[in-house]
Protein backbone atom coordinates (compact mmCIF):
# COMPACT_ATOMS: atom_id res chain seq x y z
CA UNK A 1 0.00 0.00 0.00
CA UNK A 2 0.99 3.77 -0.75
CA UNK A 3 0.12 6.57 0.96
CA UNK A 4 -0.75 10.08 -0.03
CA UNK A 5 -1.77 13.41 1.22
CA UNK A 6 -2.99 16.80 -0.88
CA UNK A 7 -1.68 18.77 -0.05
CA UNK A 8 1.22 17.27 1.42
CA UNK A 9 1.27 17.11 4.82
CA UNK A 10 3.20 15.08 7.37
CA UNK A 11 1.33 14.01 10.20
CA UNK A 12 -1.57 13.13 7.36
CA UNK A 13 0.91 10.61 5.99
CA UNK A 14 1.91 9.21 9.33
CA UNK A 15 -2.03 8.79 10.34
CA UNK A 16 -2.69 7.22 6.68
CA UNK A 17 0.79 4.88 7.72
CA UNK A 18 -1.18 4.14 10.91
CA UNK A 19 -4.38 3.28 9.41
CA UNK A 20 -2.49 1.17 7.13
CA UNK A 21 -0.55 -0.83 9.76
CA UNK A 22 -4.05 -1.24 11.05
CA UNK A 23 -5.07 -3.20 8.29
CA UNK A 24 -2.16 -5.89 9.01
CA UNK A 25 -0.75 -4.03 6.04
CA UNK A 26 2.72 -2.54 4.80
CA UNK A 27 3.75 0.64 2.97
CA UNK A 28 5.55 0.61 -0.07
CA UNK A 29 6.59 3.23 -2.78
CA UNK A 30 6.70 1.29 -5.57
CA UNK A 31 4.46 -1.60 -7.38
CA UNK A 32 1.67 -0.73 -4.72
CA UNK A 33 -1.47 -2.56 -4.94
CA UNK A 34 -3.60 -0.39 -3.13
CA UNK A 35 -3.05 3.65 -2.86
CA UNK A 36 -4.53 5.92 -0.05
CA UNK A 37 -4.92 9.43 -0.89
CA UNK A 38 -6.57 11.87 1.92
CA UNK A 39 -7.40 15.11 0.28
CA UNK A 40 -8.35 18.48 1.84
CA UNK A 41 -11.60 19.75 0.20
CA UNK A 42 -10.97 23.11 -0.93
CA UNK A 43 -12.69 25.91 1.89
CA UNK A 44 -15.13 28.89 0.20
CA UNK A 45 -14.07 32.01 1.25
CA UNK A 46 -17.71 33.37 2.75
CA UNK A 47 -19.41 30.78 5.48
CA UNK A 48 -23.04 31.35 5.76
CA UNK A 49 -24.70 29.84 9.13
CA UNK A 50 -23.49 26.57 10.29
CA UNK A 51 -23.66 24.11 7.76
CA UNK A 52 -21.75 20.68 7.84
CA UNK A 53 -19.29 21.20 4.63
CA UNK A 54 -17.48 18.63 3.02
CA UNK A 55 -13.99 18.92 4.86
CA UNK A 56 -12.04 15.90 3.20
CA UNK A 57 -12.08 12.58 1.46
CA UNK A 58 -10.19 9.54 1.20
CA UNK A 59 -9.53 7.69 -2.10
CA UNK A 60 -8.69 4.72 -2.55
CA UNK A 61 -7.22 3.30 -5.69
CA UNK A 62 -6.18 -0.71 -6.60
CA UNK A 63 -3.74 -1.04 -9.25
CA UNK A 64 -4.01 -4.03 -11.20
CA UNK A 65 -1.78 -3.69 -14.36
CA UNK A 66 1.18 -1.05 -14.73
CA UNK A 67 -1.75 2.18 -14.66
CA UNK A 68 0.14 5.31 -12.89
CA UNK A 69 -2.32 5.11 -9.83
CA UNK A 70 -5.06 2.55 -11.03
CA UNK A 71 -8.55 3.04 -10.33
CA UNK A 72 -10.37 4.32 -8.06
CA UNK A 73 -12.21 1.83 -6.00
CA UNK A 74 -13.38 3.66 -2.76
CA UNK A 75 -14.42 7.29 -1.57
CA UNK A 76 -15.12 7.99 1.78
CA UNK A 77 -16.29 11.85 2.38
CA UNK A 78 -15.76 13.32 5.71
CA UNK A 79 -18.28 16.42 6.81
CA UNK A 80 -18.10 18.90 9.23
CA UNK A 81 -17.96 22.81 10.36
CA UNK A 82 -15.74 24.50 8.26
CA UNK A 83 -13.67 25.79 11.35
CA UNK A 84 -12.95 22.19 12.26
CA UNK A 85 -9.09 21.49 12.78
CA UNK A 86 -7.31 19.80 10.23
CA UNK A 87 -6.30 17.61 12.39
CA UNK A 88 -9.51 16.30 13.92
CA UNK A 89 -11.00 15.82 10.25
CA UNK A 90 -8.13 13.41 9.29
CA UNK A 91 -8.68 11.35 12.60
CA UNK A 92 -12.91 11.45 12.19
CA UNK A 93 -12.48 10.84 8.78
CA UNK A 94 -10.40 7.49 9.25
CA UNK A 95 -12.34 6.48 12.55
CA UNK A 96 -15.26 6.63 9.85
CA UNK A 97 -13.68 4.99 7.03
CA UNK A 98 -12.68 1.99 9.76
CA UNK A 99 -16.61 2.11 10.68
CA UNK A 100 -17.42 1.69 7.17
CA UNK A 101 -15.20 -1.66 6.42
CA UNK A 102 -16.38 -2.98 9.90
Amino acid sequence: MAVESRPFNLATNKALRDLVRTLDKSETAENAGLTFVLIKAPGARIYLGPNDRELASLHIYFRAHQDARGQLKWVETFNGQPDTPWPTAVYDLIRQFKASIK
